[in-house]
């Protein structure tokens, strides 16, 4: 099953963790709700030349630059505002692949599977195989 990673943040409910690696976990859980061996979740990005960027301003997208550090680091409180960042929707999946491959998860996945696309790379989390590129 294909799952749409940008949608899927959009679909989370309104009381998130005040974390990034609770709401890892938050994405993680809403990921594995479907009862299937294996999960793809795409997250797309797009280049700032691209018809999408006009969109992106039209609908008063933020320029912040954001740099997510790790799990213990506070999130933006607006998180449906941090969607409209370029720059948030590129390093949400990157955190999510790293924290994802940590041992901590292993009793989410158990022998499930979890393929993450992030640019032009794919992440492979589950109890055998730990976030490595293919």
């Amino acid at each position: 099953m294909f799952i749409d990673g940008n949608f899927l943040l959009h679909c989370l409910p309104p009381n998130l963790p005040p974390t990034f690696g609770g709401l890892s976990r938050v994405i993680l859980i809403a990921t594995l709700a479907r009862p299937l061996r294996r999960i793809d979740s795409v997250f797309d990005t797009y280049e700032e030349s691209w018809i999408k960027s006009c969109e992106h301003e039209r609908r008063g997208a933020d320029e912040i630059v954001y740099q997510i550090s790790g799990p213990d680091q506070i999130r933006p409180k607006d998180f449906s505002k941090s969607l409209k960042s370029s720059s948030f929707k590129q390093q949400l999946p990157h955190f999510l692949a790293k924290d994802w491959s940590s041992d901590h998860y292993a009793c989410l996945l158990q022998d499930r599977e979890v393929i993450l696309g992030v640019d032009q790379q794919c992440f492979t989390s589950s109890k055998l195989l730990k976030a490595k590129l293919y």
